[in-house]
């Protein structure tokens, strides 16, 4: 076996420090571009964006800290292919997220529109999330057969 390294594999590339800095300053400048964009509301956009951002950030750090820029092509191939199915995963899922109550109705409302959780979401006159479904007050659907009250304790 030979000890020296070729271009191919183990080739060392030393960039130099202004780089890394560079690099290190643009995440930083991204992690507080997250910060404000969490402060506004921007609907449904809100999770597009936070990704778009995550995604920017972890392309820097493997692009330049992990050296990927620089690798063989075939490791981008596989970044790029496990970014688009990450994509694809993430999109059934938020498909799947947004058509909840248009099956089941009873699936689109919270179990209990009192929970902490929905305390700074607008609650209606009975309760229940504005321009919710109106359900039985304070009950868990538990099957399509039998409901309980949720103030049980169980």
């Amino acid at each position: 076996m030979s000890t020296t390294a070729t271009p191919a594999h183990g080739a060392s590339h030393v960039l130099p420090l202004k780089v890394y800095i560079g690099v290190a300053g643009a995440l930083l400048v991204f992690t507080l571009i997250t910060y404000e964009v969490s402060l506004f509301d921007f609907g449904s956009a809100n999770l597009i964006i936070a990704l778009a951002v995550a995604v920017f950030k972890a392309s820097l750090v493997g692009l330049y800290f992990m050296h990927l820029r620089y690798d063989h092509k075939m490791y981008a191939i596989v970044l790029m292919s496990s970014l688009f199915f990450l994509a694809c995963f993430i999109g059934l899922t938020l498909i799947d997220t947004q058509g909840r109550g248009a099956i089941d109705p009873m699936r689109a409302t919270p179990l209990r529109a009192s929970a902490k959780m929905y305390q700074s979401q607008e609650l209606s006159g009975d309760g229940a999330l504005a321009g919710a479904p109106a359900t039985p007050k304070d009950t868990v659907r538990i099957d399509s057969s039998v409901t309980t009250p949720a103030s049980s304790g169980h």
